[in-house]
C-alpha cells in the first residue's frame, strides 16, 4: 500500500478523507435512527435527562460533522493546487469534488441536520444526514473514475515505454554482433553512424519517460546512460587509433543498461496492474456493501409485515400488495447480485464465491417466491437476512485481502497456503480474487451458517413443523457443500503450489459460531 501512496497520494489522501466523513456520518444517521425511534412522538420537554443528553450528543457530533466537511472541501482544493503541474487531470478531479461539495450545499446540509437534531427532529434531521451521504457518495465516485481512466492511461504508457525499451535492446544488440564481424575483417567503416542514430533514439526514449509521469525518472536514468555510454562508443570509433576494447566495453554497458531499464519499466507495470486489480476489488467490495444495505433496509420495512402476517392462511388484498413490494426489491437485489457475477469473469471462475452467489440467489428466490404466493412465515424473514449474511461475507472477504491474510498463514501451518501469492509477497500481480480473499470467504460462509442456525432454533417454536425440518435440513446442505468447497480451494492451492502438501483450510464444524462470538 505504501508504494500506492508514493505514485497516487493526493488521489488516495482525498478518498480516504472523503470515506472518512461518510463512515462517520452513516454511523451517526444510525445513531440518530435509533434516538428517533426512542423518542418518536414526544416533545422536548417530554424527553427524558439521558435522552435530552443523548440529543445534545448527536448534535454536538453533527456540528462537527459540519465542520470536517468545510475542512474537507478546502483540503482538496489545496491538493488540486500540489496535483496541477504534474497530474493536471487528477487536480480538476479534485476542483471538481470541492465544487460538488459546495453546488450539493454539503456542509450546509450537516448544519441543517444538527440544527433539526437540536431542535428534537430527528426524522427531518435523517432525511438532511441522507442527502449528505448521497453527496459524499457520488463524489468518490467520480474519483474513483478518474483514478481508474489514470491507471488505464499509464498502462498504455508502460507498455509503449517497454515496446520502445525492447526496441532499442535489439538495435544495440545487432550492433554488438556487427562490431564483433567488423574487429575480424579489421574494418569498422560505418559503425559510428548506427550508434549515433542508436544514441539518438535513446535519448528521446528517456525523454518520453521524463515527461509522461514522474514515476518513470529510474528508467530514464538508465536510458540516458545507455546513451552517454553509446555516445563514448562512437567516440572511441572515431579515434586514430581505433580503441576497440573500449568500443566493446561501451556497447555491453549500453546494452547492460538498457535491460536495466527494460527491466525497471516491467517493474511498473507489474504495480500498476496490481493497483488496477486493486482498484477493481474495492469498486467491487463497495458494490456488495451497497446491496448489504438495500437487503438491511428491505429487512428492517419487512419484519413488521412478516410478524403480522406469518402463519396466516390467506393474506388480504392490500397485504398481497405489500407482498409483492416486497418480492419486487428483493427481485431487484436478486438480480443485481447475479449481474456483478456474469459481468466479472474472475467472480464466476472462483469456486468460493460462484458457490455463494448461487446460494444467496436460491435464497433471495425463496423470498420473493413466497411472497409472489403470499404465504408468508418466519422462514421468508430467516432467508432475508441470510441474504445479508451472504452480502456482507462476500463484502468483507474482499477488505484487505493483500494485507490480512496473516491468520491464515499460522492457521495452515505459517507457510502462506496460498498458492498465487496469497499474502502478497510475490510471484507477480494478485489476482481480483486472490487465494486469501477464498479463505476469508470460507471462514464467513460458516459464521453465515452459524447464525442462520441460531436464528432457526431461537424461533423454532413460532414455525410449523414442515418449515422448521425444511430449513434444518437446508442448513445441514449448506454444512456439507462449505466442507466440499473448502477441500476443493485446498487441491487449487496445492496445484498453484506444484502439488505441495499442507493441512486443509480449518472449516469449524457444525453449530460451532464465529470467533467473535457474533
Amino acid at each position: 500500500m505504501i508504494d500506492v501512496l508514493d505514485r497516487g497520494e493526493d488521489a488516495w489522501g482525498a478518498r480516504r478523507d472523503i470515506e472518512r466523513l461518510l463512515e462517520k456520518q452513516q454511523q451517526l444517521e444510525s445513531a440518530t435512527k435509533e434516538h428517533a425511534d426512542e423518542t418518536r412522538g414526544r416533545t422536548e420537554e417530554e424527553l427524558t435527562d439521558e435522552q435530552r443528553q443523548q440529543k445534545n450528543e448527536l448534535t454536538s457530533r453533527q456540528e462537527g460533522l459540519a465542520q470536517a466537511a468545510e475542512d474537507l472541501v478546502d483540503d482538496l482544493r489545496e491538493r488540486a493546487r500540489d496535483a496541477a503541474e504534474e497530474k493536471p487531470d487528477l487536480a480538476e478531479a479534485l476542483e471538481e469534488a470541492a465544487k460538488q461539495a459546495e453546488q450539493e450545499e454539503l456542509q450546509e446540509e450537516m448544519e441543517q441536520a444538527a440544527e433539526e437534531l437540536d431542535e428534537n427532529q430527528s426524522g427531518k434531521a435523517q432525511a438532511s444526514q441522507q442527502r449528505a451521504m448521497e453527496t459524499l457518495q457520488s463524489m468518490l465516485k467520480q474519483l474513483e473514475k478518474t483514478e481508474k481512466a489514470r491507471l488505464e492511461q499509464l498502462s498504455r504508457e508502460i507498455a509503449s515505454l517497454i515496446e520502445s525499451i525492447k526496441g532499442l535492446i535489439a538495435v544495440q544488440e545487432e550492433a554488438l554482433l556487427a562490431f564483433g564481424q567488423a574487429q575480424v575483417r579489421g574494418d569498422y567503416a560505418g559503425l559510428d553512424a548506427g550508434l549515433i542514430q542508436l544514441s539518438r533514439n535513446t535519448y528521446s526514449v528517456a525523454d518520453f519517460a521524463l515527461e509522461t509521469d514522474p514515476q518513470f525518472e529510474t528508467v530514464a536514468r538508465r536510458l540516458s546512460d545507455a546513451g552517454g555510454a553509446q555516445e563514448n562508443a562512437v567516440r572511441h570509433l572515431r579515434n586514430e587509433p581505433i580503441l576497440a576494447d573500449r568500443v566493446l566495453t561501451q556497447e555491453e554497458t549500453s546494452l547492460t543498461l538498457l535491460q536495466e531499464a527494460l527491466a525497471l519499466a516491467e517493474q511498473l507495470q507489474e504495480q500498476n496492474e496490481q493497483d488496477k486489480a486493486e482498484q477493481a476489488r474495492q469498486e467491487l467490495q463497495k458494490a456488495y456493501e451497497e446491496l448489504l444495505m438495500r437487503q438491511l433496509k428491505l429487512i428492517e420495512r419487512s419484519a413488521e409485515f412478516v410478524g403480522a402476517v406469518s402463519g396466516k392462511g390467506k393474506l388480504s388484498r392490500r397485504e398481497k400488495a405489500d407482498a409483492r413490494k416486497f418480492a419486487t426489491e428483493q427481485t431487484e437485489i436478486q438480480v443485481d447480485a447475479a449481474t456483478l457475477l456474469t459481468q466479472t469473469a474472475e467472480l464466476a471462475e472462483s469456486v468460493v464465491f460462484s458457490a455463494t452467489h448461487q446460494q444467496l440467489d436460491s435464497q433471495a428466490q425463496a423470498v420473493v417466491d413466497a411472497y409472489r404466493r403470499g404465504i408468508v412465515d418466519g422462514t421468508v424473514l430467516m432467508r432475508e437476512m441470510e441474504v445479508g449474511f451472504l452480502l456482507e461475507a462476500l463484502a468483507r472477504a474482499l477488505a484487505d485481502s493483500n494485507a490480512d491474510d496473516s491468520e491464515f498463514d499460522e492457521e495452515q501451518g505459517g507457510d502462506g497456503g496460498g498458492g498465487g501469492g496469497g499474502g502478497g509477497g510475490g510471484g507477480g500481480p494478485q489476482p481480483l480474487i486472490p487465494p486469501v480473499a477464498q479463505l476469508k470467504l470460507l471462514k464467513g460462509l460458516q459464521e453465515t451458517i452459524y447464525r442462520s442456525t441460531r436464528m432457526l432454533s431461537e424461533t423454532a417454536e413460532a414455525l410449523e413443523a414442515d418449515a422448521k425440518d425444511g430449513r434444518a435440513t437446508e442448513l445441514g446442505e449448506a454444512q456439507e457443500t462449505l466442507v466440499n468447497l473448502a477441500e476443493q480451494v485446498l487441491r487449487e492451492m496445492q496445484q498453484g503450489q506444484g502439488g505441495g502438501g499442507g493441512p486443509p483450510p480449518q472449516v469449524p464444524p457444525p453449530g460451532d459460531g464465529p470467533e467473535d462470538g457474533n
